[in-house]
């Protein structure tokens, strides 16, 4: 199914939704009308993720999930040279526009088998480096905050439509001052999340009350504002 989202995609791009369909509908299938992340080609790697962990977990009962983990490794170190390549052949022959790039099954493999890799690499150092706070385990302890700040922060909100690193630069930066501001989120995003992660296990009710606080005023907002 993962494969099949991935194939389907620039098909699925190639068609404007929302000239037969409701507006929030066809925000799911592509970007045509604004949406950053629709359904395809996106849930490809929820539906790969999904597989992976079943597999891993069915690996792990038998005691052979690094086996598992280090089969998946060397296929997405294979795949990922392959894909970034085929891409840049796609790309050069039929000279897409910006929606079939975004939609692409080989951007999308490259992607996947990027994350995988760098994902067996940091299990490798986590394995050989004992630190006192794991940073990847508190992020993933606070996953939602961490995702939602950065997309805030990137993309904005309704509470800061026009105040977001797209809305004041769009795509006029370089790679350089583009990277600097990945670590200076990045860094950010860890800070406030290991500080959230310290205040809720001691004052837990007072970080429910900030967040109900902060979900409310998000929902007021974006409810009456008229676009």
């Amino acid at each position: 199914m993962g494969i099949f989202a991935f194939l389907i995609s620039p098909f699925l791009f190639m068609i404007d939704f929302a000239k037969f369909l409701p507006l929030p509908i066809s925000q799911y299938l592509n970007t045509f009308n604004g949406s950053k992340f629709p359904l395809f080609p996106w849930i490809g790697y929820i539906l790969f993720g999904n597989y992976i962990g079943y597999k891993f977990i069915s690996a792990s009962s038998s005691e052979n999930s690094e086996l598992f983990l280090n089969k998946i490794y060397k296929i997405s170190l294979l795949a990922l040279p392959l894909a970034f390549t085929l891409e840049l052949v796609y790309e050069k022959l039929f000279n897409p526009n910006q929606f079939l790039i975004y939609s692409s099954p080989f951007l999308s493999v490259s992607r996947l088998s990027f994350v995988i890799v760098l994902f067996y690499l940091v299990m490798k150092v986590e394995k050989n480096v004992n630190l006192k706070v794991h940073p990847l385990q508190i992020l993933g302890m606070e996953s939602l905050f961490a995702y939602v700040f950065h997309l805030m922060i990137i993309y904005g909100s309704p509470i800061n439509p026009g105040l977001s690193l797209s809305a004041v630069w769009g795509n006029m930066l370089s790679y350089h001052i583009v990277f600097a501001f990945f670590l200076i989120l990045a860094t950010t995003t860890f800070l406030i999340s290991y500080f959230l992660h310290i205040t809720k296990q001691s004052k837990h009710h007072l970080v429910d009350y900030i967040k109900y606080a902060f979900v409310s005023v998000i929902l007021l907002v974006f409810f009456i504002n008229p676009y």
